[in-house]
């Protein structure tokens, strides 16, 4: 996560870094920015799920955290 934020910062884009997707054959995993130093990181099987899914579970776990 501090890498992909060192290079939006090297390349000047303007914005902030939300969450980034990982996808396996088997998995995909989501990792959700919390703030600079904290997130969440969710693996699911992609048989049993979706991205709008898996964001969806994450969302409702950081409003649960209050964060």
């Amino acid at each position: 996560m501090k890498n992909k934020k060192r290079t939006i910062d090297a390349l000047g884009i303007d914005g902030e870094l939300e969450d980034m997707l990982l996808t396996l054959n088997t998995q995909l995993h989501l990792l959700k920015m919390l703030d600079d130093d904290l997130f969440i990181y969710l693996a699911a099987d992609r048989q049993a799920t979706n991205l709008a899914l898996l964001r969806s579970s994450v969302n409702r776990r950081v409003a649960a955290l209050g964060a």
